[in-house]
């Protein structure tokens, strides 16, 4: 069996905590490919609770996602937009959503990508590098914190969920389902 990856969990707040530092974090990336930090964009939900969370964990979830979403975007730099954020389930945890306008997971890939090895087609017919160990990671990282990886939505935009249950909810915070500034 392998190592845990999540380690220490804290409350930890969204935006500020876990969004933010991310996007500032993929800088020299997007650089690479002629972008701005502004073409990363953070959609605020309503006010969201604070977690309890292994912050680096998450924080190494949601760059390999972003990183994706950079690595796997349409060449016309006009097309490039990231979406970042978070809302609330209806069984009340909390999804945390990447959508970019890349070149989109074919539907029959939609588990595979999360299978060691597996690199769906057009990742591989594009030319970059890849091990197909990204989304592998991303999805123990949410297990481990009780949740899951999802590919909520394969193209136009496509879109991963991190979805993470109520209990992963700081307890001061479940009674006040907007209660925490992000």
């Amino acid at each position: 069996s392998e190592a845990p990856i999540v380690r220490e969990r804290r409350p930890v707040r969204l935006v500020g905590d876990l969004l933010l530092p991310v996007r500032e974090e993929v800088l020299p990336f997007l650089r690479m490919r002629r972008f701005s930090i502004e073409d990363i964009r953070i959609e605020e939900s309503a006010r969201l609770p604070r977690l309890l969370l292994d912050p680096e964990a998450m924080k190494a979830a949601l760059l390999n996602l972003l990183r994706n979403a950079i690595k796997y975007a349409d060449p016309k730099p006009s097309r490039f937009l990231v979406t970042i954020g978070a809302h609330r389930t209806d069984d009340d945890g909390v999804c945390i959503f990447v959508r970019d306008q890349g070149i989109g997971v074919p539907e029959d890939f939609a588990e595979k990508i999360f299978t060691r090895g597996q690199r769906a087609p057009n990742a591989v017919e594009c030319g970059t590098v890849g091990l197909g160990l990204g989304l592998v990671v991303v999805r123990r990282v949410l297990r481990e914190h009780g949740g899951d990886a999802r590919l909520i939505h394969s193209a136009n935009p496509t879109e991963f969920g991190l979805f993470l249950p109520r209990d992963a909810i700081v307890p001061d915070d479940i009674s006040r389902r907007d209660a925490v500034t992000s």
